[in-house]
């Protein structure tokens, strides 16, 4: 595990939407490293600050890590050259901070997204820089995919936790590592006998009901098995991306069906007694999105993890994981594997080499992995102290599908 090292993660997520890329990265982290974390979605500004008459936290000890809230000092962040001019700002501080505490350290600079991110890589040059790809950006606008293209150049390690983005980005940049997806295994819980299920046979959903969902699959699919119950979990997100569409309205028609029932935000302590109380799971993405064609869905290693089979759309990443996931494009091929589920059941061989893949999926094999790509010649080259090195690790350059990943 990467240790003795100063890192700044900069995210743009909100802490509060319970992004376990951002908060499990920091955890881990945290454990053996002085860490710093960017929280650039959740700034201060003046108005915040008068509007709490100055009870504000610009800085908090949370998983593990410190967790700095930018202060916009600037006012105007609905516009985007002075939002960018208070994230150098803050980071510049953080920067003088870093080299008055932490002189001679071998430091890291660690982001998941391209947005707002090329100021920051300025500002920590001479710092490695870690690019931990987690989604395709370019669907996104150009704000996103002119920073990528730029830091898909100029930074020092690039990670990729799919093939997919793999080979996407290696037309721009050749040596690209990919790594396990990142699975929290150990908050999930051990693996435990299956719950008591309902006799009705019941397929669930789990994660953010937002408008990644195929609506109009999903009204045909459950209208063509009316004698199944469908269970959706998750909190409901609106306005994440322009022209997403009327999703209160879909959400209404959808929760409407007499076999459809909606549960709410589960706490991670809850989940897995749910998942395990279905008799199959689904994921039926739209991929007229690019943006979800190109994605790798955390929740199939929650599924993988309590051994529930699982249907879904053909998303590319997981074309790589059959047999373990049923593919379908349409709700009559939906409708097709579950019935064929629901008159043959799923294997236990099945269960068990799934439970297998999402361990291996860890988030702590996903550190290691990415420690694995850390050699000496990178630390060397990039950081204040060109005299400290480590023994460079055994790197699987050629990992394949990730279901047949061995970290070791």
């Amino acid at each position: 595990m990467i240790s003795g090292r100063v890192i700044v993660i900069a995210f743009n997520a909100k802490l509060s939407d319970g992004c376990d890329y951002t908060t499990q990265t920091l955890r881990l982290l945290g454990k053996s490293n002085v860490v710093y974390g960017l929280a650039l979605g959740e700034p201060v500004s003046w108005r915040g600050a008068i509007k709490n008459k100055g009870r504000v936290r610009l800085i908090e000890r949370r998983f593990q890590s410190v967790l700095i809230h930018p202060f916009f000092l600037i006012p105007g962040q609905r516009f985007m050259p002075i939002k960018t001019a208070n994230h150098f700002l803050n980071a510049l501080v953080l920067r003088f901070i870093i080299g008055v505490i932490h002189r001679g350290k071998r430091k890291i600079f660690w982001f998941f997204e391209p947005f707002h991110m090329v100021p920051l890589y300025l500002v920590f040059l001479g710092y490695v820089s870690l690019y931990d790809c987690i989604d395709y950006y370019k669907d996104l606008g150009f704000s996103w995919s002119r920073p990528e293209k730029f830091l898909l150049k100029k930074a020092s390690i690039i990670v990729c936790n799919s093939q997919t983005l793999a080979e996407i980005h290696r037309k721009t940049r050749k040596n690209i590592h990919v790594v396990p997806l990142g699975f929290a295994s150990e908050e999930f819980g051990t693996p435990s006998k299956r719950v008591k299920q309902s006799e009705l046979f019941t397929v669930g959903y789990i994660g953010g009901i937002n408008y990644r969902l195929d609506f109009p699959l999903l009204f045909r699919l459950v209208a063509l098995l009316p004698g199944v119950q469908f269970v959706f979990a998750g909190p409901v997100q609106v306005g994440l991306v322009p022209n997403e569409g009327p999703i209160y309205d879909s959400l209404t028609k959808l929760f409407s069906y007499s076999n459809v029932r909606y549960v709410g935000e589960l706490p991670k302590t809850k989940m897995q007694g749910v998942v395990r109380s279905f008799h199959a799971a689904i994921i039926p993405y739209d991929l007229s999105r690019v943006f979800n064609q190109y994605c790798y869905p955390m929740k199939i290693m929650e599924f993988f993890w309590c051994g529930v089979p699982v249907v879904a759309t053909p998303i590319r990443e997981l074309q790589r994981l059959s047999p373990y996931v049923l593919l379908g494009k349409t709700a009559p091929d939906f409708a097709k594997h579950i019935r064929l589920l629901q008159s043959q059941g799923w294997s236990y061989l099945k269960q068990r080499q799934q439970r297998k893949i999402a361990n291996v999926n860890s988030w702590k094999h996903k550190i290691e992995a990415i420690e694995n790509h850390m050699d000496a010649s990178v630390f060397a080259a990039a950081n204040d102290d060109p005299c400290h090195q480590q023994t460079p690790r055994k790197v699987n350059n050629n990992p394949g599908s990730l279901h047949e990943y061995n970290p070791g």
